[in-house]
Parts: structure tokens; sequence; C-alpha cells
């Protein structure tokens, strides 16, 4: 009895170990990472008005370029950062709030990527040095 008991035990305890391995995936060819979402939504808000503005971005089509030359946690922070960046760069600067309450920083925006490359350097002149390119997923050359 105790023997058909163990066999039991280690047969149940297999088999959901094997579901448990077999659930969760086991590599790339698991992962769904092409099929980006049709349309994301972030919050804008323009330095000069402080005026928020929901806009729904279609992703496939419509890509935006930002040079991010910052980004912060604190709201505080991110306004008194980008107003002396106003200044400092004589550009449009942009405050976006993503979903994860991150005040991310740009410098401009732009459809095309050679403009967002030239803001890019001309923010690097002006000792913005972590600055980069990104569009709505994420980066994309530093």
């Amino acid at each position: 009895m105790k023997r058909i008991l163990l066999i039991y035990i280690i047969l149940s305890f297999s088999i959901i170990i094997s579901m448990f391995v077999f659930s969760c995936g086991s590599g790339l060819e698991d992962c769904d990472c092409d099929n980006y979402e049709k349309f994301d939504t972030v919050r804008i808000t323009h330095v000069d008005t402080l005026k928020t503005v929901d806009t729904l971005y279609e992703v496939i089509s419509d890509i935006k370029y930002y040079v991010q030359i910052g980004c912060f946690l604190n709201k505080n922070y991110a306004e008194r950062f980008a107003a002396e960046a106003k200044e400092n760069l004589n550009t449009t600067i942009l405050m976006i709030t993503s979903k994860e309450n991150l005040y991310r920083i740009m410098a401009g925006e732009y459809t095309d990527i050679q403009k967002a490359r030239e803001m890019l350097l001309y923010v690097k002149a002006k000792g913005y040095s972590d600055a980069f390119i990104r569009d709505q997923r994420g980066p994309l050359e530093k």
C-alpha cells in the first residue's frame, strides 16, 4: 500500500512539474514579440502651456521620433528640467507621461528620423550627453 501511494505521489508530482514547465514556455519561439499593439496611448504635456492632451498614435503608419533628454519619477523635477531645457535649447520641449508614471522630457517631435538625428547632435553639443532617439515603443539610437 505504501509503495502504491509513493508511486502515485511521484507520478502526480512529475505531471504537475511538467505542466508548469510547458505552460511557461521554453524560449523565444513561444514569444509573440512581433505583434505590437496597433494603438498606444501616451499623455503629452507641452511645457509652454502645461496642458495635458491624450493622443492616440497609430504605431504602424504614424511613427513619431523624439529626442529624449531626461526621465524623472518626480513631476516637479521633470517640470523644472523641462523649463531649463526650453531656455537652453530654444526648441519645442515635450513632457510625456508613461503608463508607469515616468515623466520623459523630449526635445522635439519628428516624423523624419534624419531630423531627429540632427536634433540629437544639437542637444548633445549643448551638454545633454545621455540624450537618445526613441519612438512610441522605446529607444532607437544613442
